[in-house]
């Protein structure tokens, strides 16, 4: 018992002895160097894992906002700042007082063309993400309407007569990207607008007996309006579902067309492709230039989305396509008229170019044309209409606008375009086969263990 307590005292001497001596030592500490590193110095010693975590956090802390969830980073689009201010160059010296596009910054020198080509591009710039759903842009996109009369596009200075079967079809196409630009919006249109237009073209224009797109009381047909109607009623029917609008069903007009370019505009033979059909003298004339083979390009490729294994034609949108290349682009990727050697380079042909290109998935080809028009049509704040006159217009820098926009826009189309592919006839009668056989089986297997049992 004596023992034991001697052990227990001499233990509790023992932690005084080793208190004392650490007193000792954090004295001579303090005592060292100059006040505040001795605080410091003590600190640490005393309170070596607290150190090693606020150490550890002072480390990290510049990286905790990146290891937590928030909002994604804002990317702008390629080619953003020239947008911008080519946009401020048509507000600042193409844009009268009303908001109207002009040619001139004079009183009412518009046109119903200029209208609807500032419609389609500002359609394509906001729905590309390049333009704020303003109020100023939702006017730029929805003053097509103002030209609009009786189910067809007039001249705004004589609301009385109409504007030609090409300016026509292209209003349509620019009405339907207006539409989907102002969805959602408080300048949203009925979408009965765009069936009575849609139905006027195809009963004014469209002749059965001919069955080719025709300008009233004209002598001739030409393959620029059979190729923008194709582009135009394969998109209509891609876009909503619908075959028929009113009492007229889009389908029965698709093949006659393509039958009458093959038969009219297409010479097999010599692969010779024309513009213009004498309806009088049966004969065709004029090769097809650059902006007629884009244009049958895309009506093509449309009609191959729609119903690939339905519609019959000569050649394929890609074909034609390559032809386009092969015949009137150079190699700097620059768009030329008649052939590649010409001086016509026209920032229109670059413009479509490009936006068919993206629509017809060849983004390679499309890039290409984009980097070109970037380095030699874009000066300064604007966009040279050709590269002969390097003239700034507005129209010129609507194209140029077009071509920027058609990269990030031509997959929102494709997608609203987007069909599921039928599933073959034969292809669903070998499902149906495999599961008949797969039940067939079962019931068997079932059978024979009752037997069994």
């Amino acid at each position: 018992m004596t023992n034991s307590k001697e052990a227990k005292t001499e233990g509790e001497m023992e932690k005084v002895r080793d208190y004392l001596i650490d007193s000792k030592k954090n004295i001579e500490r303090l005592k060292k160097g100059k006040k505040p590193r001795r605080k410091l110095r003590f600190l640490i010693s005393e309170h070596k894992f607290l150190f090693t975590v606020i150490s550890i956090l002072v480390i990290v802390s510049p990286f905790i906002p990146l290891m937590l969830p928030g909002r994604p980073p804002i990317i702008k689009p390629p080619n953003f700042e020239s947008v911008e201010v080519t946009v401020n160059l048509i507000e600042d010296n193409f844009t009268d007082q009303n908001g109207y596009p002009v040619y001139e910054k004079t009183v009412s020198n518009t046109s119903s063309e200029l209208i609807i080509l500032s419609s389609l591009t500002n359609s394509l710039l906001l729905q590309a993400g390049y333009l704020p759903s303003s109020e100023e842009v939702l006017d730029k996109i929805s003053i097509i309407l103002e030209i609009l009369s009786n189910g067809s596009f007039r001249k705004i200075e004589n609301l009385q007569e109409n504007l030609t079967l090409t300016s026509q079809i292209i209003g349509i196409y620019a009405l339907i990207q207006s539409y989907y630009a102002l969805e959602d919006t408080n300048r949203t249109f009925n979408f009965n607008v765009i069936e009575e237009v849609y139905s006027n073209l195809i009963y004014h224009y469209y002749s059965v007996q001919h069955q080719m797109f025709i300008q009233p009381y004209s002598n001739s047909s030409y393959l620029i309006d059979q190729a923008l109607g194709l582009w135009l009623l394969t998109t209509y029917q891609l876009l909503f579902q619908q075959d028929y609008c009113y009492y007229m069903c889009a389908s029965d007009y698709i093949q006659p067309i393509l039958n009458s370019i093959n038969i009219r505009l297409v010479n097999a033979s010599t692969n010779e492709i024309y513009s213009e059909y004498n309806l009088t003298s049966s004969e065709a004339s004029q090769t097809a230039s650059a902006l007629d083979l884009m244009y049958l390009a895309v009506g093509l490729s449309r009609a191959e989305k729609l119903r690939f294994d339905h519609y019959y034609f000569f050649y394929s949108s890609y074909y034609i396509h390559q032809r386009v290349i092969s015949n009137f682009i150079d190699e700097e990727w620059l768009v030329h008229e008649t052939d590649r050697t010409d001086d016509l380079l026209i920032l229109k042909n670059q413009a479509y170019f490009s936006l068919i290109s993206y629509l017809m998935n060849l983004e390679n080809v499309g890039s290409e044309v984009v980097n070109a028009t970037a380095l030699h049509y874009l000066f300064g704040d604007g966009f040279y209409e050709n590269l002969t006159d390097k003239e700034i217009t507005i129209e010129s820098c609507l194209y140029g606008l077009m071509i920027f926009s058609s990269q990030e826009w031509a997959p929102i189309e494709n997608l609203r375009e987007y069909v599921e592919e039928p599933i073959h006839s034969s292809f669903a009668g070998l499902i149906w086969s495999i599961l008949a056989t797969i039940f067939m089986v079962y019931t068997v297997n079932r059978r024979t263990k009752r037997k069994k049992i």
